[in-house]
């Protein structure tokens, strides 16, 4: 079989050994996720798609920019980090009023209401600010926005514990980053068109002054030839533009007179300034109301009737005074069209005449400086009215193609998600424990464990027995058909079958009576009934059996045989006794049954007693007198006794307390144990003090009597 089929196996069978704990853990972890769904309460997601045209379509041409795949994907990626950003979740907390919504809003602790009960006056400027911040993070906690694939498709989702507010949440999301992309694209005409706008001032002021240049250029040009004909005709007409430009300036500033006379509620200046009948009548009204409503009462209803007079006369003035504002001012502007015409005309009338090279090449630059001044002005016009225009036509790039609707089923917890990972993480914790129950924790439970475990399949289960006032040894005396007796008869049963292996393989030497070592890991673990047992097993088989009690420390096999009190075995080791006199400090057990033992521990170390010669001759004289030697040993752990004692044994029970003795010292001893036996000598692992279940011990219990 190999290492892999091996571990396999061992694997398995720890899961059925451990199969109890692995299920109470998975049922305590299905019990945790059951009372986890029972108090988490219910989250909704909510999710609104959106279609993101990377192209940016303008809305006045129809045209679209032209973009690599590249920049298309750079520029998918970008919007849906804005809509994470800061501006766009302040303006939904602001529009969505989540500063004071319950869930999204701040979540006052018990300390800072304790703050604000004794210290009311503290950062109080700070609470609007601290709310806002709260409600961002909880939104941020909130938003998930992903992209689908490399499409331009972005999913806005966001969760909460209302199923409608998760659906308008998510709504107002994608709404509020669509509001912002059309803001920020009309904030960016509106920028241009403010540069634009700077720039169209410098060029009107440019177009200005170089239609000044002209002028004043031709005018010189005009008096300092006035003694020429083609400049006395071009004289004429300068004279008649001063005449007609004087004339429009005193119009406009009349009209602006007017404007300011009504603005201030200047009759007398309006009387002067609108010298006519219908004015003269409206105003001499006026004046009488109003000396009128001085003789009355403020409050009686002739004031209330005269002040209403007051008003109609006085909304007549305006009309008449707007009228009259609205006619100087056409007759200014009719003014101003035939200044243009005479300026234009005298323009040509110097140009047409015999102008020296010099005045004419100036002329012709003047000219040309004013005309690229005006395209420049025009053109600068034309765009500043298309970004006027596009700043009230601009669209979003982004559209709704999906809007959110409320969730039916809540995103979270997911029943069937949390029963699958409390059976994962169960199964998984369980199988974990088991592993640690198995190698440092727990016991040894089971024949097959210990079989995994030492690596032997010489595994013997010896039952929990109580007879009352007794010791369980007596069982193999008084109960020899009990489950105890038939326990140490399987042992005694392993080891013969061993010890007959062994001789076939040497049948050519001379056999010696068997050694048989008991010993364990740890104190209490029972070997010295183990050892008792077996031995009084032997003897009530017929077999002339010796047990030597060989823990000298903590010599116990006295306490359990009523044959009196013997330091026999401490006596020879110690050479006070003579091994011929072994017979006389034996004591003979009524199961026939002969026990060297000593009650009291030795003074010199015990190591040095049963390497000396003396415990040689004790071995030698016992093998020349018993068929069956029981060596009842010191635990391994603590003594080392039994190591230098297993050289001569010629087989060894190994006892282990079930469930009890802990599986690394256990181990480690028999590890000890058989580094220092024989390699040929057999070893049997007994497991005392097992506990069989109530269905195998009622299977059983007719063939054993308990009583």
């Amino acid at each position: 079989m190999s290492s892999d089929e091996f571990d396999i196996r061992a694997a398995l069978n720890l899961l059925k050994r451990q199969s109890k704990l692995i299920i109470v853990t998975i049922a305590l972890a299905l019990a945790l996720a059951g009372l986890a769904l029972a108090a988490l309460s219910p989250v909704y997601t909510s999710s609104t798609l959106l279609v993101v045209d990377p192209r940016g379509i303008d809305a006045l041409t129809g045209d679209a920019a032209t973009s690599s795949s590249v920049n298309e994907n750079a520029r998918i990626e970008g919007e849906a980090e804005i809509i994470r950003s800061d501006a766009v979740l302040l303006d939904v907390i602001a529009r969505g009023g989540l500063g004071q919504d319950p869930e999204f809003g701040r979540r006052v602790g018990p300390l800072a209401q304790a703050r604000s009960l004794f210290l009311p006056f503290t950062n109080r400027a700070n609470a609007s600010d601290t709310a806002e911040r709260s409600a961002l993070a909880q939104l941020r906690r909130a938003l998930t926005v992903q992209r689908h694939g490399m499409t331009y498709l972005i999913s806005v989702s966001v969760q909460s514990e209302n199923p409608q507010k998760a659906a308008q949440l998510s709504n107002l999301v994608a709404e509020t980053y669509i509001h912002h992309q059309v803001t920020r694209k009309v904030e960016a005409v509106l920028a241009s068109q403010s540069v634009l706008d700077s720039r169209l001032n410098e060029v009107r002021r440019a177009v200005v002054a170089s239609e000044s240049n002209l002028d004043s250029f031709i005018s010189n040009y005009i008096d300092e030839t006035s003694d020429q004909g083609i400049t006395i005709q071009a004289a004429l007409l300068q004279s008649r533009l001063r005449d007609i430009t004087r004339e429009r300036d005193l119009l406009l500033e009349q009209a602006r007179q007017l404007d300011t006379n009504l603005a201030s509620a200047d009759w007398a200046g309006l009387l002067n300034a609108i010298d006519t009948d219908d004015t003269f009548l409206l105003l001499e009204d006026r004046e009488g109301i109003v000396a009128a409503l001085q003789a009355v009462e403020p409050e009686s209803e002739t004031a209330l009737g005269l002040r209403a007079e007051l008003e109609e006369i006085e909304a007549s003035i305006a009309a008449h005074s707007q009228q009259a504002t609205q006619g100087l001012r056409e007759q200014a502007s009719s003014l101003q069209a035939e200044t243009a015409r005479l300026r234009q005309q005298i323009r040509s009338t110097v140009v047409s005449s015999d102008l020296p090279a010099d005045a004419l090449t100036s002329v012709f630059e003047l000219q040309q400086a004013a005309e690229l001044a005006r395209l420049q002005y025009q053109a600068l016009m034309e765009r500043s009215n298309d970004l006027r225009l596009q700043a009230h036509t601009q669209l979003a790039d982004a559209r709704v193609v999906s809007e959110a609707m409320p969730p039916s089923a809540p995103s979270f917890p997911n029943p069937v998600l949390f029963i699958g990972a409390a059976l994962v993480l169960g199964a998984a914790a369980g199988v974990g424990l088991g592993y640690l129950r198995e190698n440092f924790v727990g016991g040894v439970t089971s024949s097959e464990q210990a079989v995994d475990l030492f690596k032997t399949p010489n595994v013997v289960e010896v039952p929990r027995y109580l007879v009352q006032g007794n010791s369980p040894t007596t069982a193999v005396i008084a109960a020899p058909v009990s489950i105890y007796s038939e326990s140490i008869r399987r042992i005694r049963a392993s080891i013969d079958r061993s010890l007959r292996q062994l001789k076939t393989g040497r049948a050519e030497e001379r056999q010696e009576p068997p050694i048989m070592l008991v010993t364990s890991a740890l104190p209490g673990d029972g070997k010295t009934t183990i050892a008792l047992s077996l031995a009084r097993v032997y003897a009530l088989a017929g077999h002339k059996t010796l047990l030597i009690d060989c823990d000298l420390r903590k010599p116990a096999v006295h306490t359990y045989i009523d044959v009196g009190q013997s330091d026999g075995l401490l006596d020879l080791l110690n050479g006070k006794a003579q091994i011929e006199y072994l017979d006389q400090l034996v004591q003979v057990d009524p199961s026939g049954l002969h026990i060297l033992t000593s009650t009291r521990p030795p003074q010199a170390s015990t190591d040095q007693l049963l390497t000396s010669a003396n415990f040689e001759k004790v071995l030698n004289a016992g093998r020349s007198r018993y068929e069956i030697i029981v060596l009842d040993t010191p635990p391994l752990e603590p003594i080392v006794d039994t190591i230098y004692l297993a050289r001569h044994a010629t087989a060894a029970v190994f006892v282990l307390r079930w469930a009890a003795t802990a599986q690394k010292d256990a181990q480690r001893a028999f590890e000890q144990l058989r580094l220092s036996l024989e390699q040929e000598v057999p070893s049997i692992i007994v497991l005392n003090q097992f506990q069989f279940s109530r269905a195998k011990s009622s299977y059983y219990a007719e063939y054993f009597d308990e009583d």
